[in-house]
């Protein structure tokens, strides 16, 4: 079974748009139900509600908001909602109000579905990723954190993990920057081929060491109809930057 959750945003406001403005009621249900879904992970079974009170700053700022939370809703839910709300910015030249009130309803939906691979399946990946070049191999590996998010009709987990890695051979550490940053192993210095990606190498003895950070992505389609089993996301669709081995495809 697989949470898709659903967090549902009630307002008695008709004037909802005026004071929050047009991104507000579709951002808040959106983020609220990937808190839901994400908690809903760590903690199964929560449900209730959280209900709210917004009130606008005197001038231009972030909203003071007042959080209530009823049922089975976990701390990390509610906090995870209040930066949700922290999102939104109030500009005092757009008016203003006394305060907004609202309940958001959080009711747990389960669909059946493949089970995700297991944590023995993860570290096999992660060691054919990082041997591919035979420069690195995976000491250690500590998964530092998992998440889980929904897009219909699609459900992501990802799994970030801190790696302890040792030189197999001989070879070069790329650590480049863009807009985040990355490493490349090789057994040469790595230059990157793309624009505004800044790189620099150090030469590495058989038996070095050095730490990285690398994400698995795993992907779920449940609509029109229910995939066979997770895919893993190929790493150059990934958010984190980290390349292993000598050869990459941002394409």
């Amino acid at each position: 079974m697989v949470a898709i959750g659903r967090a549902r945003l009630r307002v008695d406001d008709t004037n909802l748009d005026q004071k929050m403005g047009l991104a507000f009621g579709d951002g808040m249900s959106s983020g609220a139900n990937n808190c839901y879904v994400d908690s809903l992970m760590k903690t199964p079974g929560q449900q209730g509600e959280i209900t709210f009170v917004v009130k606008p700053p005197p001038g231009d700022g972030y909203y003071a908001v007042a959080l209530q939370a009823q049922g089975s809703i976990s701390a990390a839910l509610v906090e995870c909602v209040r930066r949700v709300f922290g999102a939104f910015y109030h500009y005092a030249n757009k008016g203003t109000f006394d305060s907004l009130k609202g309940t958001l309803t959080f009711v747990p939906e389960m669909i059946s579905a493949p089970a995700p691979p297991s944590e023995a399946a993860l570290r096999a990946i992660l060691d054919e990723q990082y041997s591919r070049q035979g420069i690195v191999r995976i000491a250690r590996s500590t998964l530092k954190s998992a998440t889980q998010d929904v897009e219909e009709p699609e459900v992501f987990r990802r799994h970030y993990y801190e790696l302890d890695l040792e030189f197999i051979a001989d070879g070069y550490e790329a650590t480049c920057r863009h807009f985040q940053t990355y490493k490349v192993f090789g057994r040469g210095p790595y230059k990157a081929p793309y624009m505004g990606h800044q790189c620099e190498n150090r030469a590495r003895k058989r038996g070095d060491h050095t730490t990285d950070i690398h994400e698995i992505d795993l992907r779920l389609t449940y609509y029109p109809s229910m995939a066979k089993g997770w895919e893993v996301r190929p790493v150059s669709e990934q958010h984190l930057g980290t390349r292993p081995g000598g050869e990459r495809d941002d394409n």
